[in-house]
Parts: C-alpha cells; structure tokens; sequence
C-alpha cells in the first residue's frame, strides 16, 4: 500500500497517519497543536545600531580630529572594525529571525524544529494541518 505524503523532505515527512521527525513517529490521531513562533530579535537590532553608530561616530572623530598625528592609530583602526563586524552581525541576526514550528502529541511529547526561513517550515505546518483534516 502506498502513503499519499503531505510533506516529505529530509528527515521529515508527514503522511494521513504517521508524522516522522528524525528517529521519532507521532500518529496523526494523536497531534494536539501545531504552532509557529518568531523570535524576538529587538535586543539583536538595538546592539546592531549602538555598535553601527559607535563605529561611524568613532570613524568619523578620528578622520576629523587628525590635527595632532600619532605615530600609531592601529589600535582605534582595529576597534573599529571589530565593532563593526559585530555590529553587521547583529544586523543579520535581526533582520533573519529563528522560526520555530513546535508540535505536540495528546501525550505531552512535543518537538520543536527551527529555521530561519519561513518558506521551510510554512509548508510543513500546513501539510500537518491538512493531514489532521484528511484523518477527519
């Protein structure tokens, strides 16, 4: 006999019955809720932008101030671009935020999978709902 699947990519597949996540099958008789959240990254946009101003303003003081020249200014050069490699790290982070799509079994198991793309786990989400509708 031959499962119509819902979803099936890597790990992970979902079919009218069965839910297989790596080594563990939830019955689809048994999926209580499926949700996905977001992550709250507005701690990640606020050190991008203290971080990005410190390095412009920073940058900005020593092209502007150079009237007394140092010998070395290698120091303040390094700093600055630590601070803004971190700074666009944090950028990223921001602007990309973890989803996670969380299941759980009438039982109390549940897993989480996690992704920073929304157009993964979307789909996903969706066939699990639409196999708990398929199994009426």
């Amino acid at each position: 006999m031959s499962e119509e699947y819902f979803y099936k990519e890597g790990p992970i597949s979902v079919t009218k019955y069965l839910l297989t996540y790596w080594d563990a099958s939830f019955a689809m008789a048994h999926i209580d809720s499926v949700w996905i959240r977001r992550q709250n990254t507005q701690i990640y946009g606020v050190l991008a932008t203290v971080l990005l101003a410190f390095s412009a303003l920073a940058g900005a003081a020593i092209l502007l101030g150079n009237n007394h020249p140092k010998t070395d200014q290698s120091g303040e050069f390094i700093v600055i671009g630590l601070t803004t490699i971190v700074g666009i790290a944090f950028t990223y982070l921001a602007l990309n935020p973890k989803h996670y799509l969380r299941f759980r079994s009438t039982g109390g198991d549940s897993r989480t999978i996690e992704c920073r793309d929304y157009a993964m786990i979307g789909p996903l989400k969706l066939a699990i709902e639409r196999a708990i509708i398929a199994r009426g």
